[in-house]
């Protein structure tokens, strides 16, 4: 479980980083946004499961859920940005792939 959570955020991470690169700033600036939303709700959610309102699968299924949908947001920006280099952009999209994979095993009880 520890391990997705990695991915996750190293994903996030590193198409955030080359989002942060573009001249869109709009699209950048509602990224960061984004992640600074699910930042705020892992903090929440955390507490939540140490006080006993919630549960803890029930948070890592929701929290996976929506850090993956913001790292394939971030990296369809990026691959959508004509400066980034085609291995870039391949690599990207292998690491949506995973991504996706992920999802669709914690989904599969």
């Amino acid at each position: 479980m520890r391990l997705r959570h990695a991915i996750t955020a190293i994903a996030i991470a590193g198409a955030a980083a080359f989002a942060g690169c573009g001249d869109d700033t709009a699209d950048t600036e509602k990224l960061q946004q984004q992640g600074q939303e699910l930042r705020e709700k892992a903090e929440q959610a955390a507490e939540d499961v140490r006080s006993g309102k919630r549960d803890v699968e029930e948070v890592s299924e929701e929290l996976t859920k929506d850090s993956t949908d913001l790292a394939d947001q971030a990296i369809e920006e990026v691959k959508d940005d004509s400066r980034v280099p085609d291995e870039a952009k391949q690599q990207l999209e292998d690491a949506q792939q995973q991504l996706k994979d992920l999802q669709e095993q914690q989904q599969t009880p």
